[in-house]
């Protein structure tokens, strides 16, 4: 049961939860929004999955990001597992095959029916990054809205990043964030320097013999902790912005946290860019640096040498020594970075932990323990707990123990905050539990079908299927269809016709499953008739019919592919058609509801040009034969040119544009008003046919009589 249930609610997302969809975004409503469950470091990579292509506009909610930009956005959903998250929103830029411009995002708590909303993020023109860090409760759930502030559509790239550490920065050394553990730390943006420039001692260690460039503190913040467990100290500072050159010195506090004027300077990165150089030549001294086992360097002085890699070596802690961390954005662009620990050693500081009784086989409906075993530093500690919004009790400030029940099923998480009464740090522990489902004693759940409406057309996608269920919790609802996330939305849309299988799943855990079906419309059976061949110049008849309809009012029209094709009339079943060329003659009968049904005729049209051109004359005035001219059918339109040459190639005669076979037209005989003189002439005829193709050369001898 317990395996079934996990598949059925925590899912991998994929592309083919919206394909079901065949057109609108599943996720195009609140009340459908994609449940997020990769929290930590996730950047989305499926353009079809995080994508507003094809969504509608939603202002049903009637807060900030919907009613005043009106964006076509898409849901999405998140559990919180920490104290902060920062969402990114990626659209449009160079090379990245992203399409979103100008991104929103909004942000909600509660259901879909009662949200509140906590923050909506718009970007300025022509900025396709949109990006806001917020404070979170363990274990609640919160919703997102994607969309975009000219109403762009198109894919974009969707990434959340998890912490706990308070990401305001403290930037003075006396203040600085004292740190019990190495759980990651994001900061949103860091400008200045606290409220004084701290002297930042390059010089104080005769060890690392760099030159302070005139570096002095600036977009800046402090950190210090005490070494627990001894061992070394690794860490990566990332900037979001990609090409931000981070700075950091990193001390060693002899006469403790408390005392900054005896700190001593360990280790020193000062390494950027060569000004006046390709960035090629210095792009290694930018971007994510830190201290890293093995290096080999203690530093790196201003600029970018041979041999920099913007990382210096790791500490190696020993217990019951200080240390300090000053970071500093030396771009001074605003933006911030994420800072993630390593290696073997440990900060001093409370450890939160607990212990939970059963710690398997947990269900909905039951009581569990859960038992404070916490170790303090030597200082009183302070505790806040939290539960869950489903659970009871809730939160909690006291050390416990507690008796613990879930009345939903599923992921749950226990989040147990630590905090040093004395130093001011906090430690996080968060624990994920699944509760069971608690089904055996209650009615089965039962889904059934509200409404369905079949498709219009065959082979459209514009058929419902509307759900909805009784029994199990009689609460908590949520639907998949054909494996799709489960979503509160009952009512699917833009289906085709098929069989669908919709799970139902409640709060309890309880399961139901309904197979239905959509059909199409049977269809109206047309035939165009047979295929035929006929010379140019000839007409013919269609022989068009309904073999069958499907019991809609319909009307029929013929529509063909070449131009100056005639037909007698395009509504009926048998046109007299008179082609000029190759045609095909579509005939589409279009019911009531605009469904469309055609067939295709082709008639093949064979391209002879029959022509006669005579090859003597008599010009005596007998009434026989007494012009030179052309002879042809209705397939020729005219005789576009003659000319007649004499045996020296003079030109005796020539004519234009006159009818085919017409004896008033052509040459007389005469030249200069005179008669010409009998003997062999040659002509050449550019002649027109009716098949829209340029004229035909014809040319030889004549032979003029007298």
């Amino acid at each position: 049961m317990r395996l079934k249930v996990h598949f059925l609610f925590f899912f991998i997302l994929s592309s083919i939860a919206l394909k079901a969809q065949f057109g609108v975004p599943l996720n195009d409503n609140c009340s459908q929004s994609i449940k997020l469950t990769q929290l930590e470091n996730f950047c989305s990579d499926d353009v079809d999955l995080f994508s507003t292509e094809g969504a509608t506009i939603d202002t049903t909610e009637g807060f900030g990001c919907q009613t005043s930009f009106q964006p076509l956005g898409v849901w999405y959903n998140f559990t919180a597992i920490t104290k902060f998250v920062r969402i990114t929103v990626e659209g449009e830029d160079a090379g990245n095959g992203l399409l979103l411009t100008e991104p929103i995002i909004g942000i909600y708590e509660g259901g879909c029916g009662n949200l509140n909303q906590l923050n909506c993020v718009t970007t300025a023109t022509g900025v396709n990054v949109a990006e806001i860090v917020i404070t979170t409760v363990p274990g609640k759930n919160y919703t997102l809205m994607i969309g975009a502030k000219n109403n762009s559509q198109g894919s974009f790239r969707l990434c959340l990043n998890s912490f706990n550490v308070d990401p305001e920065p403290l930037q003075d050394c006396g203040q600085a964030r004292i740190l019990c553990d190495k759980s990651p730390i994001g900061v949103e943006s860091v400008v200045g320097f606290g409220s004084i420039r701290d002297d930042l001692d390059l010089g104080s260690n005769p060890a690392i013999q760099f030159p302070a460039c005139g570096v002095v503190e600036d977009a800046s913040n402090w950190y210090k902790w005490t070494c627990d467990q001894p061992g070394t100290l690794e860490f990566t500072i990332t900037p979001l912005k990609q090409f931000d050159d981070i700075d950091f010195v990193v001390y060693e506090f002899p006469d403790g946290l408390e005392n900054c004027n005896t700190k001593v300077l360990i280790r020193n990165m000062i390494s950027g860019e060569n000004q006046g150089q390709n960035m090629n030549q210095w792009a290694v001294c930018v971007g994510p640096t830190g201290l890293i086992s093995g290096d080999g360097q203690d530093g790196e002085s201003c600029g970018c040498q041979n041999g920099d890699n913007n990382f210096a070596n790791a500490i190696q802690m020993e217990a019951g020594k200080s240390y300090g961390l000053m970071v500093m954005n030396f771009s001074q662009s605003g933006v911030g970075y994420n800072l993630d620990f390593g290696g073997t050693g440990t900060f001093a500081g409370p450890v939160p932990e607990f212990s939970i009784e059963p710690i398997t086989g947990l269900r909905c409906d039951q009581a569990f323990t859960i038992e404070d075993r916490s170790r303090d530093n030597g200082n009183p500690l302070t505790y806040e707990w939290y539960f869950g919004e489903d659970a009871t009790p809730e939160t909690s400030t006291e050390a416990g123990p507690f008796d613990v029940n879930y009345t939903t099923f599923g992921q749950k998480y226990i989040v147990l905050t630590v905090k040093d009464q004395v130093n001011g740090c906090e430690v996080t522990e968060i624990f994920d539990i699944f509760a069971e489902a608690c089904c055996e004693d209650i009615d089965p759940l039962v889904p059934t079908l509200v409404n369905a409406v079949d498709p219009t057309c065959p082979n459209f996608s514009d058929g419902s299927l509307e759900l909805a269920a009784s029994g199990g919790s009689n609460s908590g609802y949520t639907f998949s269809i054909n494996g799709s996330p489960f979503v509160s939305g009952s009512e699917f849309m833009n289906l085709p016709d098929g069989t669908f299988n919709i799970d139902v799943i409640d709060d309890k855990g309880c399961e139901g499953s309904i197979d239905l079906n959509l059909f199409d419309p049977d269809s109206i059976i047309v035939n165009a008739g047979l295929d035929s061949l006929i010379d140019l110049g000839d007409m013919i008849d269609l022989e068009g019919e309904i073999v069958s309809d499907n019991g809609r009012d319909y009307d029929i029209v013929w529509t063909w592919n070449s131009n100056g094709t005639e037909v007698s009339c395009v509504n009926c079943l048998d046109p007299n058609v008179f082609p000029f060329g190759a045609t095909t003659f579509t005939l589409t009968a279009i019911d009531e509801f605009g469904c469309e049904f055609s067939d295709r005729v082709a008639i093949d049209v064979d391209l002879n040009y029959p022509l006669y051109i005579p090859n003597v004359f008599s010009p005596n005035d007998d009434g026989f034969n007494d012009r030179f001219t052309a002879f042809g059918g209705i397939a020729v339109q005219e005789i576009a040119l003659l000319k007649i040459f004499d045996r020296w190639g003079n030109l005796v005669y020539e004519e234009r544009n006159f009818p085919i076979s017409d004896t008033t037209f052509g040459w007389d005989g005469m030249f200069n008003n005179s008669l010409a003189e009998p003997g062999v002439y040659t002509y050449i005829f550019d002649i027109q046919f009716i098949d829209n193709n340029p004229p035909r050369e014809y040319s030889g001898d004549i032979t003029l009589l007298r």
